[in-house]
């Protein structure tokens, strides 16, 4: 908890003296598009650039706020984040600064801002200090793995997931000054509760339920049709 509250006082810094690169641009994808009513799940955040290769956005920390908001009749609570986060992220190849990460874990902190848990801001930033340099022709990183609950989700309800756009955003060079942050990275995800799948034993006991019908037909189709 400290390390964490450390980097976001670190960003809360900067974000006031800092000034805005102008070349290149952060993008933010999101993988995973629907997570089991009544169960859980989690969504990939990667990170990339549109700056060119000759002039990099080299991001050495970080700081986002994601903000849940139910879309149109969903319950408002169906959807939160798991507090704690796992940081799961830390373990994958793929993560940002892997193997160079400066913020043990948690990362973050969930919080209930509208709804319940429907805030989380988390953080981190390189041990080295020498950053990651991100352009047009580099391969997208995992920034966050956002550990997602759905327990009080209906079928087919849906979310909006959103990097927001405020003092808990920021993405830091190693000198401390702001990346500029594509505007389209704001944009909302759309998050839609899905059908549960059937346990192993319904799906067994419906593959015994098929059998049985067709061994019921064959035996009907003898009987009609009897061997001559």
């Amino acid at each position: 908890m400290r390390g964490f509250l450390n980097v976001f006082m670190l960003f809360v810094f900067a974000a006031c003296v800092a000034e805005n690169v102008a070349h290149g641009g952060i993008l933010i994808r999101y993988s995973g598009s629907t997570i089991t009513a009544g169960g859980s799940g989690f969504v990939d955040v990667f990170v990339s650039s549109d700056a060119a290769a000759a002039t990099p956005d080299v991001l050495d920390s970080f700081s986002a706020q994601f903000l849940i908001t139910p879309i149109g009749s969903a319950p408002v609570a169906g959807l939160q984040f798991v507090d704690p986060q796992s940081d799961s992220q830390l373990g994958q190849a793929n993560y940002v600064f892997f193997g160079d990460s400066l913020t043990p874990p948690p990362l973050g902190l969930v919080s209930s801002v509208t709804n319940a848990n429907d805030t989380y801001v988390g953080g981190d930033a390189t041990v080295s200090g020498l950053g990651v340099a991100l352009d047009s022709t580099s391969p997208e990183r995992l920034l966050f793995r956002l550990d997602l609950s759905a327990a009080q989700a209906t079928v087919g309800s849906q979310y909006a997931l959103q990097l927001v756009n405020s003092g808990g955003t920021s993405f830091l060079d190693p000198s401390f000054s702001a990346l500029t942050i594509d505007s389209s990275a704001f944009g909302p995800f759309t998050l839609t509760a899905a059908v549960p799948e059937p346990s192993g034993c319904c799906v067994a006991a419906l593959a015994l339920c098929g059998v049985v019908l067709r061994a019921r037909r064959r035996g009907a189709a003898k009987q009609r049709f009897p061997a001559t």
